[in-house]
C-alpha cells in the first residue's frame, strides 16, 4: 500500500507539470486525446534537445489553449541546432506523424490543426519558418510557413509574418531515381498562397482544416480552409510518384545566417563593403558582385553552391556585425486531428 501511495504521489506531481521531451535521443509517442487524434507522433530525430523545444502547457498557467485544458507549445532560437543541421544553417523542433497504424498516408484524408503565433514573438525576415509541412520521400509537397520569400523567376517579393500555402508538387524539372524508384523532383515553389495576411496572423487561433487525395495522378486535390474560408483549391498530383506521406509539425527554421546578413547589409555600411569586396572564397575571385548582394537582400538562393558559403563568409564579416542574434520563435498548437472524414477531425 505505502508503496502504490508513493507511485501515486509521484505519478499526480509528473502529470501536473508541464510536459517536456528533452532526451538527446527523445523517441517519446505523442498521444494526448486533449490534443491530437488520428495520427501516430513520434519526435523528429534531427529536432534540438533543449527542455524548452516542446512542452504540453495548461490554460491554468496562463498559456493559449484552442479546446480542452492543454496545447503543444514550441520554442527554436537560431543556436537551437542539432545533427546536421548545425551544419546546414537550420534548426527545429517538429513531431512526425504517420496514420494510427504507423503508415504512410495514402488516399484520401481530412487533416486539422490549430495554430497561435503570439503577438510578442517577431517573424522572419531573410529567414524561413515552416509552421506545419507534408513531406513525401525527402521533400516537402505543401507546407505552411510564416513568411513568402522571393521566389526566382516568378516575379514575387518577400512578405514577413501571415500564413503562406507553399505548394512545391513535383510537376515538372530535374528526373531523379532513387531505390524506390524514377520521379519528377520536388522541393521547388510551383505557387505560394496567403492564407492569412501578416496583420490578422498574431494573437489570435487560427484554424486549418484540409482534404487532400494523395496521389502522383492528376486526379488527386489538396484543398485549405483557414478559419473555415476556403482559401486553397489544388487539383492534380500532390505527391511523388512511390513516396509515401507523411506530416510534421512544430517550427522548423532554415537559412537563419542569410537572416543575419540580410539584417546586417540593411543597415550596416561596413558590413555591406566587407561582404561586397572582402570575403575569400576557395577558388572564387575575392568579393561579390553587387547582384549577389541583391539577391540576398531578396531572400532567395540565387544557387547551391553560394548557399553553400553563406556561414563562412559570415564569419568573414562577422567583426562589423552589429546584429549577431535573432529572435527565438515561439508557437503553440491544438487540435491536431487526422480522419477520413471531415466530422472527425473538424474543431466544433
Amino acid at each position: 500500500m505505502g508503496k502504490f501511495l508513493v507511485f501515486f504521489i509521484i505519478l499526480t506531481i509528473y502529470s501536473s507539470q508541464t510536459l517536456a521531451c528533452n532526451a538527446k535521443r527523445c523517441s517519446q509517442l505523442f498521444n494526448d486525446s486533449d490534443i491530437t487524434s488520428g495520427f501516430y507522433f513520434q519526435k523528429s530525430g534531427i529536432s534540438h534537445s533543449k527542455k524548452y523545444g516542446m512542452q504540453i502547457v495548461n490554460s491554468s498557467d496562463g498559456h493559449p489553449v484552442r479546446k480542452g485544458k492543454k496545447s503543444i507549445r514550441f520554442e527554436v532560437g537560431m543556436d537551437d541546432c542539432n545533427g546536421v543541421d548545425c551544419k546546414t544553417d537550420r534548426a527545429r523542433w517538429e513531431f512526425t506523424g504517420k496514420d494510427e497504424n504507423k503508415s504512410y498516408f495514402s488516399g484520401t484524408w481530412w487533416y486539422a490543426w490549430s495554430i497561435f503565433y503570439p503577438k510578442d514573438v517577431e517573424t522572419p525576415t531573410g529567414s524561413k519558418i515552416a509552421l506545419g509541412q507534408f513531406k513525401a520521400g525527402d521533400n516537402p509537397p505543401f507546407m505552411f510557413q510564416a513568411q513568402r520569400n522571393g521566389a526566382k523567376g516568378k516575379g514575387l517579393t518577400p512578405v514577413s509574418g501571415g500564413y503562406w500555402i507553399d505548394n512545391q508538387v513535383p510537376l515538372g524539372g530535374k528526373v531523379i531515381t532513387t531505390r524506390s524508384g524514377t520521379y519528377l523532383a520536388s522541393g521547388v515553389t510551383n505557387e505560394i498562397i496567403e492564407g492569412i495576411k501578416p496583420s490578422e496572423f498574431k494573437g489570435k487561433w487560427i484554424d486549418v482544416l484540409i482534404n487532400a487525395k494523395w496521389t502522383s495522378d492528376n486526379d488527386g486535390f489538396f484543398k485549405v480552409w483557414l478559419n473555415k474560408d476556403l482559401k486553397y483549391d489544388w487539383k492534380g498530383p500532390t505527391k511523388a510518384r512511390n513516396e509515401g506521406v507523411f506530416f510534421k509539425f512544430g517550427v522548423y527554421r532554415s537559412f537563419l545566417v542569410r537572416d543575419l546578413i540580410v539584417e546586417n547589409i540593411k543597415t550596416n555600411k561596413k558590413f555591406e563593403s566587407c561582404f561586397k569586396n572582402d570575403i575569400k572564397t576557395p577558388g572564387k575571385p575575392d568579393g561579390l558582385k553587387q547582384k549577389h548582394i541583391d539577391k540576398i537582400k531578396e531572400w532567395w538562393a540565387f544557387n547551391n553552391k553560394m548557399k553553400g558559403h553563406l556561414v563562412d563568409w559570415y564569419s568573414q564579416c562577422k567583426k562589423f556585425a552589429t546584429i549577431k542574434k535573432l529572435p527565438k520563435i515561439v508557437v503553440y498548437f491544438d487540435e491536431i486531428r487526422a480522419g477520413r472524414s471531415r466530422k472527425s477531425v473538424e474543431i466544433n
